[in-house]
């Protein structure tokens, strides 16, 4: 597959590469501009524009079930996350 999408990404300029991929990462992360802003979403580093995500990210009940099927997948116990200190 990486073949393939350095091949496209010359014609198709959505089509992500793992430099491309590494590159918008890196520039959301260190652009003052853009870390700034905190939690947002960019749907595509050839555009760098805020947009709001889809309707359905912003479902409460479909969040909770995404969270709970990623706990079960895990094997975390519902409480516990390695991203809480």
């Amino acid at each position: 597959m990486p073949a393939i999408a350095s091949a496209l990404t010359r014609f198709v300029p959505a089509v992500s590469t793992a430099p491309k991929s590494g590159s918008a990462l890196a520039r959301l992360v260190l652009e003052p501009r853009l870390g700034a802003a905190g939690a947002r979403y960019y749907p595509s580093h050839t555009r760098w524009y805020e947009t709001p995500s889809s309707e359905q990210s912003y479902d409460s009940v479909r969040a909770g079930e995404l969270w709970d099927a990623s706990v079960r997948m895990t094997g975390l116990a519902a409480g516990e996350s390695p991203l809480v200190m």
